[in-house]
Formats: C-alpha cells, structure tokens, sequence
C-alpha cells in the first residue's frame, strides 16, 4: 500500500515539474519548483533509485540557489550528501554536509546544523574514526534535546547504538537502539523501524543469539518491503544472510547474499556490496570452492580499497579545511573588534580635547568681558569727574547718583559672578569626574579577559561619555544664555 502511495505521489509530483517547465504559462516561484524536484528526489530516495534521487535533487539546488534560498540549498546538500554516502562516495558526502553545516550556522537553522553533525558522525562511523564519530553525534544528541525534536533525538540514539554496536559495545548499542526503536514506534515511521530492527537483529548475531537476531531481521525485510526502501531492502537481506553464516547454513546465506548482490547492484549501493563480497567469500570458502572464495575476496579488496583509502584522505582534508576556515572566520571577527576600539579610543579623544577647547574659550570670553566692562567704568568716572566742576550742588547730586549706580553695578556683577561660577561648576565637577572615571575604564578595557567583560566595559564607558557629553553641553547652554542677558542688560534674571 505504501509502494502505491509514493508512485501515485510520484505521478502526481512529475505532473508539477511539467507544469513548472511549461513554456506555455507564465514564470512561476522557483523556491515551489524547487520543492517539488526536492520531493521526488525524496521519492527515488527511498525507493533506492539513487540516479533519479541526484538528477532531480540537482535541479532543486540549483533552483533554491537563483531564488536564494539558503535553507534549502543547505538541505539539498544534505539529502545529496546521504545518496552519495548510500553510493559509498564518503568524500562527496562528506563535502556537502560540510557545506550544508556552513550554511546552517550563518543562518543559526539549529535543526539543520544537528543533523548535519549527525551525517558527518555516520560518515565517520563508516571509516572507522571512532572518536571523531562520537563528537559528531554527541553534538547533533545535544542540540536535538535542547530544540525538542523527537525524531532527531531517535535518530541520535540509533546511530550512537550502531557507533557501539561495530565495536563491540554489545550492551550500550543495545540499549540506545531499543531507545531509537520505541520513538519511531511512537512516532509510526516503518522506514527507520525497519532500520532498528536490522540493527537489533546485528546486536543479536554478535551475542550469538541467532533465534532472536533472524527474529528482528524478518520483522525488518517486512517493514522494508512495506515502504518500498530498495537500499534498506539490500542491507537488510546482507544481515539476513550474514546471520545464515554464522549460523553455519551456507545454502542460505548463499541464496540470501545473492539476493543482496541484485539489490545492491540495482541501487549502486557501495557499501553493501562491499559487506555482501566478503560475506560471499567466506561462503564459498566455507563449501570448499576456493576459486570462487577468491573472486569474491578480489571484489572485496577492490572496492574497499577505492572506497576507504582516497575517501579517507579527502574526508580529512576537508574536515581541516572546513576548521581552518572557521578559525580565520573568528579571526576577522576580533580584528574587527579590535578596530572598533581603536575608533572608539579616537572618538573620546576627540570629545575630551573639543571639551577643553570650549572651556578655554569661554575663559577667555569672560575676560574679555570683565575687560570690556573695566574700561566702560573708567570712562564713567572720567565724565563724573568733568560734571564734578559745574555746580557744586550739581556735583554733590551727582556724585550721590553715581555712588548708588557704583554700588548696584557692583552687586549686580556679583550676582552675575557668583552665578555664574555656581552653573558652570557643577556641569565641570561631572565631566572632570567623569573624565577621570573613563580613564580608569579604558585602562580596564585593555586588561579585560573576556568578552563578556570587555562589551560591559565598553558600555559603561560609552554612557560616561554621553554624560560628558550633556554636561557640556549644559556649560555651552550657561554661556550663550548669559551672553544673551548680558546684550540685554538683564544679566542678574538669569540666576534669580
């Protein structure tokens, strides 16, 4: 029934790629066409075709790569990445997760980046770097918890069972695919049920617990027949035929591998292959046809060799390459940083002398008021002296009226004086404090360990220099509004 289901789907998806190359009808969104292409390369995907799953995946790319759409060009290169690792091709895998994880962490697609982890551990896992694999899956495990998503945890689960499981780690390989197993029960996905119960049906051979392992097995051919999954299919009749060797039945793990060989060979499936040739050599071995035993050993070597040794060295300078160019990424980062500083440091700078430069220029436009008042006085006092020798009457009058004028100047100078040194000191006391207290905190700045501590540093001192900043703009606003009472001769208003 599921068999029927994708096919029907699959008709239904084709007709949508007609209709979206149709030069009769207007453009339509390529990101939709896009998708389209990307689920019927899901289809042939899961039907083993792997061909069909590349050829349509590539359109779907190149697509989501003209409408920029960078989520889904990182998808698409994880879903080519895992045809390529069914293929056996572990370096071009290996390159388009690493380019899809590139992709996921300069757009933060958390689901993404942990299950490219998740890819790049499995990939691992097939070439025997044991500790790169658990680094791999212990991150996608992490971020998988820490997002909530219940596959993705199965997933990670499965995957570290089978990371034990090839090494002999019996009863943790166990225990975390019985876990993966009840999530996708849960979850009703026959796919990766399937899959689990070929992996329990492993875990079961190992311990020699055949009954049980051909058990598991039976349930997963028949769960892989139900989906319609020719790859999983070829890997389940390999176990299948594995567990007849080891059970000493080599008529049918003969029948079985040979099932396998038709299986793996349809979906160009490397790695299966290259489990089924051994398997088949030690077969013939076992039936004394030792020419046959060593045809299929050759096969063996071949493969292995063309899959593992070139594999491995491009999946390392890539992994080194992707690291390297992280590194310089976080480089550029603090040498940015750094130059921020730098013009932060000028720009205070900048503020501090612009500040003494003001302060010195209204010093000297005190002066020259004082002066300029001095002068008018003198010359007040010369014309009362000149009236003085008119009347004497007059002159004694005079003298009166000048007096009180003297003395209401010289309170109303007073008053403007202290006045003004009372407004002008309080804005100065906090730009001096404050400009001291930046100092400090520059010194701080260069001393700071972290990061954390140097942008709360950074912070403060940028709100000290804000506060200069309106502090001196207070003391500019004193001077112009005392210049202004000052033209008016309504100085003394300005402080009552």
């Amino acid at each position: 029934m599921k068999i029927k289901l994708w096919s029907f789907s699959l008709i239904l998806l084709l007709s949508c790629q007609s209709i979206c190359s149709s030069p009769q009808l207007p453009p339509i969104n390529k990101q939709a066409s896009a998708d389209a292409y990307d689920s019927v390369a899901i289809i042939y995907e899961k039907q083993g075709n792997h061909k069909e799953a590349v050829n349509n995946e590539l359109i779907a790319l190149q697509l989501r790569k003209e409408s920029g759409d960078r989520k889904g060009v990182a998808s698409s290169c994880n879903l080519l990445g895992t045809v390529f690792r069914k293929q056996g091709n572990y370096a071009g895998a290996m390159q388009k997760h690493l380019f899809a994880l590139q992709i996921q962490e300069a757009i933060d697609d958390k689901n993404g980046i942990a299950y490219s982890y998740m890819n790049i551990g499995i990939i691992y896992i097939l070439q025997a770097n044991y500790p790169e694999a658990l680094k791999n899956l212990s991150i996608a495990m992490k971020m998988h918890k820490v997002i909530h998503n219940k596959k993705g945890i199965a997933d990670a689960y499965g995957n570290l069972g089978w990371y034990y499981g090839v090494q002999g780690f019996d009863n943790e390989s166990l225990q975390n695919t019985l876990h993966a197993l009840k999530i996708f029960e849960e979850l009703g996905d026959k796919q990766n049920m399937a899959l689990y119960q070929n992996n329990l049906g492993f875990i079961f051979k190992q311990e020699k617990k055949y009954k049980d392992a051909m058990s598991h097995l039976i349930i997963a051919a028949r769960l892989a027949d139900e989906t319609g999954d020719k790859t999983n299919v070829a890997e389940i009749y390999e176990s299948i035929g594995e567990t007849y060797l080891a059970m000493n039945d080599n008529a049918q793990a003969l029948l079985w591998l040979t099932k396998t060989m038709t299986a793996a060979n349809d979906n160009h499936a490397k790695k299966v292959l290259k489990e089924c040739y051994l398997a088949l050599s030690k077969v013939y071995s076992e039936l004394k046809d030792y020419k046959k035993a060593y045809q299929y050993h050759q096969l063996y070597t071949d493969i292995k060799e063309l899959m593992d040794d070139e594999s491995s060295r491009e999946v390392a300078a890539m992994q080194m390459k992707y690291e390297n160019e992280k590194k310089n990424n976080e480089i550029q980062l603090l040498q940015k940083d750094k130059a921020l500083k730098v013009e932060e440091a000028h720009k205070e700078k900048v503020i501090k002398n612009a500040f003494i430069g003001g302060f010195l220029m209204t010093v000297m436009i005190a002066f020259l008021l004082y002066k300029r008042y001095g002068d008018n006085r003198k010359a007040n006092l010369k014309l009362t002296e000149t009236n003085n020798t008119l009347n004497t009457t007059l002159e004694d009058l005079k003298s009166t009226q000048a007096q009180l004028l003297q003395s209401e100047k010289m309170a109303s100078l007073g008053r403007l004086t202290a006045g003004i040194a009372h407004e002008i000191q309080n804005p100065l006391n906090f730009v001096n404090n404050f400009s001291e207290l930046s100092a400090e905190m520059i010194d701080e700045l260069l001393n700071a360990n972290t990061e954390v501590e140097r942008k709360d540093i950074a912070f403060n001192l940028k709100e000290n220099l804000n506060k200069i900043n309106h502090h001196g703009r207070r003391a500019d606003d004193i001077v112009k509004k005392m210049q202004l009472h000052v033209l008016k001769g309504t100085g003394n208003e300005l402080f009552e």
